[in-house]
């Protein structure tokens, strides 16, 4: 995982993330939504071309672990000094987002 103590201005605060990155996740079921808890490790944030910062995180499973390699990708921004995440809400943000990760990813060794 990345050392966050040079990876980001933004250190300390995500490594108290790291120690505690939960996220909600809600999906439409047949007749309701649903919500779930899924405890992340916070990989890394990062920026892009389009100016704002992203945070790559990686579910794990009930014993710590991420088995499929999976990565969700979520907008990152600060408010009032606590971390905030949002979802990207289109295909060519996604694209921003998943292109600069992938250009991180070659460059940094996870």
């Amino acid at each position: 995982m990345k050392n966050y103590s040079t990876a980001h201005p933004a250190a300390e605060t995500a490594q108290t993330a790291a120690a505690t990155a939960r996220i909600w996740i809600s999906r439409l079921l047949p007749w309701h939504w649903t919500t779930t808890e899924v405890k992340c490790a916070v990989l890394t944030i990062f920026p892009a071309p389009n100016q704002k910062e992203y945070i790559a995180l990686l579910p794990l499973d009930e014993n710590g672990e991420n088995e499929d390699g999976e990565v969700y990708l979520y907008r990152y921004y600060e408010e009032n000094g606590q971390p905030n995440l949002d979802n990207i809400d289109s295909d060519e943000e996604y694209e921003i987002a998943a292109d600069a990760f992938d250009e991180l990813m070659d460059t940094e060794q996870f």
